[in-house]
């Protein structure tokens, strides 16, 4: 039987600092989402991830399938992914204009044509 694969998720330094200001029980649904996204990479489907309409290749993943108020958003880069702001259901659409000014601050593309 071949072996698992595993994927990279990596933060960006911000990211984690949000992670921090987020409750507690935020935080370990975020690790649970982050290690589900580890496991399965480009597999994991709803509830536990998202896509973003007209966003090309950023996603949002959804902790607790999709019950939590915390919405990481990330993008795949190379062969990993990048967590580039952690959201919440009430500042979305602020941090979603965020996380593409990360992602051009860090050459991180999203356009995946």
């Amino acid at each position: 039987m071949p072996a698992r694969r595993s994927w990279l998720v990596e933060y960006l330094a911000e990211a984690v600092v949000e992670l921090h200001t987020t409750a507690h029980k935020e935080q370990l649904g975020v690790l649970s989402a982050v290690d589900k996204l580890v496991a399965l990479g480009p597999s994991l489907r709803p509830p536990h991830m998202k896509s973003l309409k007209g966003q090309p290749n950023l996603m949002e993943l959804r902790p607790r399938q999709g019950s939590s108020p915390v919405r990481p958003i990330y993008a795949r880069f190379d062969d990993a992914f990048k967590i580039l702001v952690i959201a919440t259901k009430n500042d979305f659409d602020d941090a979603l204009k965020t996380a593409r000014k990360r992602a051009a601050q860090y050459d991180i593309p999203l356009d995946r044509s």
